[in-house]
C-alpha cells in the first residue's frame, strides 16, 4: 500500500506541474495533458516517455500556438525533474527500499514479464523480502533488500 501511495503522490506532483506549465504556455487541455501524464507515471520508466510524447504529438498535429520543441523542454524537463529527484524522495520517504533496490527491481522484474514486471516489480520485490526475514536461510535476503528501519507510524503486525 505505501508503495501505491508513492506512486501516487509522485504521479499527481507531475501531473500538476505538467498541467500547469502548459497552462501557463497557453496550451489547449493543459488539464487533460496533466491527468494523462499522472496516470503514465504508475508505468515505470516508459508512462514518463509515453506521457511526454502525448503533447508534443497534439503540437505537432493542431495549431496549439506552441511550438513542438517549446513543448518538449517543458514536459520533458518536467519529467526529468520529477523522475530524478522527486520521486525518488518520495518512494525513499514511503519505502525501506534503498532507490538502487527500486530500480533494480523494475528493470529485473521488468525483464522477466515486460510492462507488467515493472509495474509490479517493487511491491513485488518488497513482499518477497518480507517474506523472507522469516526464514533462516533466506534472511540475508531480506535484510540486504530491506535496509532501512520503518518509519515510526508504523504499526507492527500482532504475533
Amino acid at each position: 500500500r505505501r508503495f501505491w501511495a508513492a506512486r501516487t503522490l509522485g504521479g499527481f506532483l507531475t501531473g500538476l506541474a505538467v498541467a500547469l506549465v502548459l497552462w501557463f504556455l497557453d496550451f489547449p487541455l493543459a488539464w487533460l495533458w496533466g491527468a494523462i501524464n499522472f496516470l503514465l507515471n504508475y508505468i515505470p520508466t516508459v508512462g514518463s516517455f509515453v506521457g511526454v510524447l502525448f503533447p508534443i504529438g497534439f503540437s505537432m498535429v493542431v495549431d496549439t500556438g506552441v511550438s513542438p520543441q517549446v513543448v518538449a523542454l517543458a514536459v520533458g524537463g518536467i519529467q526529468l525533474v520529477f523522475g530524478t529527484f522527486i520521486d525518488p524522495l518520495i518512494q525513499d520517504r514511503f519505502l525501506p527500499l534503498s532507490s538502487l533496490t527500486i530500480f533494480v527491481a523494475i528493470m529485473f522484474w521488468g525483464w522477466i514479464w515486460g510492462p507488467w514486471g515493472a509495474l509490479i516489480g517493487v511491491p513485488l520485490t518488497f513482499t518477497l523480502a518480507k517474506l523472507s526475514l522469516f526464514h533462516p536461510v533466506y534472511r540475508a535476503f531480506g535484510r540486504l533488500v530491506i535496509q532501512k528501519e520503518p518509519p515510526e507510524d508504523y504499526q507492527r503486525p500482532a504475533q
